[in-house]
């Protein structure tokens, strides 16, 4: 690949980050999800 490892490693971040926004959001909308997603 020709990217930098600077570019991988914020878009990494930022892809990480908005994972977790949208993570934040289904638990606030669905308890259910929750029950489903602990082992």
């Amino acid at each position: 690949f020709g990217f930098s490892t600077k570019y991988v490693r914020t878009n990494h971040i930022i892809i990480k980050f908005m994972i977790l926004k949208l993570f934040k959001v289904l638990l606030k909308k669905e308890n259910i999800f929750l029950e489903w997603y602990t082992p």
